[in-house]
């Protein structure tokens, strides 16, 4: 009979991916989240329900990388890297070249978040060695409501980061170094604050043994942080790091960052263990069992809650991609933890009666690792079902409702057959409603409305914007936009500075008549209007 021992020591030397059947199983789910998400956000995106903020920022910025037009995004009124340190659009990039298509970016990010569950296996399964365990768990982190509200929150790079910092993990536990740096490299890139994340990774090497790679983390994660906010930051927008000014999210933080009763009034708010309680009651605890695992969750959560800001102190936005990934780490580590509790009395092993009643230890800490990972699932499900924007049970019936709400309504035809009128060329510039800006961000020269007559959104306080004499179309929809907004586009139509083309009552299209006059009388009159009522 083999020791306990050294079962052990061969489950840790075995992969998850060894075993075809599982790895199927794994497959399975993974290719039904890819199928279904990519679904719902290509309708969700058809049916105008995305954003100038934030997937048109980011899609106008990966064209312009693919076709070497520049960083400088007019969506965004900044050079796209004096925003964030988004370097993985580099990455993104070629992908255009393929496919220059905003679903190409949607389908990336869906993959990407995906995929994450294929670490975590690897990690789960070297602590806990049962496969049923880590399909639980892979399927728990698939069902995650924070991972699912992310995924259909527009577009954001920095969520990119999710699988390479389980990669990470993994790669750390097996010892595969050169694995552990691209995925390392490939973190960082993503978003400048990854940094402090990958910095607690640091800590949890240092203090678990692997002192070196510890160290080299710690020290790498430094300097790049340092490099993007006191270098990188400041050279594409003159300023640095903005969001510590008077009215951003971190202003209150920078402004009583030596008072302590701030800390406490933040820190100590219903809000915050609300936020606290989503993230952490779907894992029923166990991410705790894994104390110093559970510590490199910690900055991206001290970061949202400093943040001030109701948005990052949720689960239903994208803010969560430096702490969710993390916290199942930890929950899978924990796992592992209690299904080898009984290794620790192995010393005093006294013969034959002892030995036998601590493989029944064993068996009952292995056992309970499996009930505990099984209770994870029912809690996901449970969370899914509560806090998801789309919960499990809704999946055929929510893409059955998107596809007859698009085929009823007939506006992406319309705006499709509005849009065909403007010219092609990259450098036709127009201003168009927050919602319709997705679909028209391969050109050079695309504004949010009503930028640039009015700054919104634009540059770090409004300034420099864009000559509005440049705009040559504007293209907006009633439906989104308040009245406040319409009148401005609606004082540029009846000045006859823009003439409409067509018009459906919700969508209308207006091209530039004249050059600005103080004789409106001296505009040629505009011409008739298209009607696509339907």
């Amino acid at each position: 009979m083999k020791h306990p021992s050294e079962t052990t020591e061969r489950v840790a030397k075995s992969s998850f991916f060894a075993d075809r059947t599982f790895l199927v199983g794994l497959s399975i789910l993974f290719l039904a989240y890819v199928a279904f998400f990519c679904a719902n956000t290509f309708m969700t995106f058809r049916g105008f329900y995305m954003s100038a903020y934030d997937i048109g920022i980011h899609d106008q910025a990966i064209w312009k990388l693919s076709t070497f037009n520049g960083f400088f995004n007019t969506i965004r009124g900044m050079n796209i890297w004096g925003d964030h340190c988004w370097f993985i659009m580099i990455f993104i990039a070629p992908f255009y070249w393929i496919a220059p298509r905003i679903e190409t970016l949607l389908a990336i990010q869906t993959v990407a978040l995906a995929a994450g569950a294929f670490p975590l296996a690897s990690y789960a399964f070297r602590k806990s060695g049962s496969h049923v365990a880590v399909l639980s768990l892979s399927a728990a982190y698939l069902l995650s409501p924070v991972l699912q509200n992310m995924n259909l929150e527009n577009a954001h790079p920095e969520v990119l980061a999710i699988p390479f910092l389980l990669w990470m993990i993994a790669a750390a536990d097996k010892g595969a170094w050169r694995w552990y740096g691209v995925a390392f490299f490939m973190a960082l890139i993503c978003k400048e604050d990854i940094a402090l994340t990958t910095f607690a990774i640091g800590i949890f090497l240092f203090l678990t043994g692997k002192r070196r790679a510890g160290a080299v983390t710690m020290i790498a994660s430094l300097l790049y942080f340092l490099f993007c906010m006191k270098v990188a930051l400041p050279y594409w927008n003159g300023s640095g790091f903005f969001r510590f000014r008077n009215g951003y999210w971190f202003s209150e933080f920078r402004a009583h960052i030596f008072d302590l009763s701030y800390y406490s009034r933040t820190f100590f708010r219903q809000e915050v263990y609300r936020y606290g309680w989503k993230l952490i009651s779907p894992l029923i605890g166990l991410p705790f069992v894994s104390p110093l695992l559970f510590m490199t969750a910690l900055p991206g959560f001290v970061i949202n809650v400093l943040s001030g800001n109701a948005y990052l102190t949720s689960i239903d936005y994208h803010y969560n991609y430096h702490t969710i990934p993390l916290l199942f780490a930890a929950a899978a580590g924990g796992i592992g933890k209690i299904a080898s509790w009984s290794g620790k009395r192995r010393s005093f092993d006294l013969g034959r009666l002892t030995l036998g009643i601590l493989e029944g230890n064993a068996r009952f800490g292995r056992r309970s690792a499996l009930t505990l990972t099984v209770a994870i699932l029912v809690a996901s499900i449970a969370a899914n079902l509560s806090w998801s924007r789309t919960p499990v049970n809704v999946w055929v019936s929510r893409l059955l409702y998107q596809r007859d709400t698009l085929k009823g309504s007939g506006k992406w035809e319309r705006f499709q057959k509005m849009a065909s009128m403007i010219p092609k060329g990259d450098d036709i510039a127009l201003s168009t409603a927050h919602n319709l800006t997705p679909a028209l961000t391969h050109r050079n020269r695309v504004y949010f409305f009503p930028n640039p007559w009015k700054a919104l959104y634009w540059g770090i306080d409004g300034e420099k914007r864009d000559d509005p004499a440049r705009v040559e179309w504007i293209f907006l929809d009633r439906s989104a936009i308040g009245e406040d907004i319409l009148a401005i586009a609606d004082s540029l139509t009846e000045s006859r500075e823009f003439c409409k083309v067509a018009d459906d009552g919700e969508l209308f299209l207006a091209r530039r008549n004249a050059s600005p006059s103080s004789a409106p009388d001296a505009r040629p009159l505009c011409g008739e209007v298209m009607n696509l009522k339907n």
